[in-house]
Parts: C-alpha cells; structure tokens; sequence
C-alpha cells in the first residue's frame, strides 16, 4: 500500500521492519534447533549449561534503532 501510494518513508521503515523479523526469527529457531539437539524437554541441565555457556560467548551484534540517526541508519 505504501509502495503504491508512493510513501517511501513508510515504505522503506517497512522493508527495514521485515529484515529485522525476519533476522530474529532465524535467531530464535537456530536456538530451538540447538536446544532439540540438546534433548528438548528432556535435555539435561550440562546440556543446557553448555547452550547457556556458548550464547553468553556469541557476540552481540544486533544494533537498536533508537540508536539510528538520518546520517547513519541501522
């Protein structure tokens, strides 16, 4: 809609929009995938140690959009 009434504000925050959820919903199923490996709801506490111990050394990359200026968008 916002394409075709010519809105690009709106309709590049949109395409914005959809690249962050789509990138958080690869995050969140590359966790339940690990956490199925790890034994799902029967995994055990060292498994998910380990998961625990493996995410708290992954890197933080994601960037806040309050942090986004016109000169330097996320």
């Amino acid at each position: 809609m916002s394409f075709t009434e010519e809105d690009w504000a709106t309709w590049h925050f949109m395409q914005w929009f959809v690249k962050e959820q789509t990138e958080e919903e690869t995050l969140a199923l590359n966790l339940l995938d690990k956490i199925k490996i790890a034994g799902g709801e029967k995994a055990s506490g060292s498994a998910l140690y380990e998961i625990d111990r493996d995410l708290a050394k992954a890197p933080d990359d994601a960037k806040l959009a309050e942090e986004a200026t016109a000169a330097k968008p996320v």
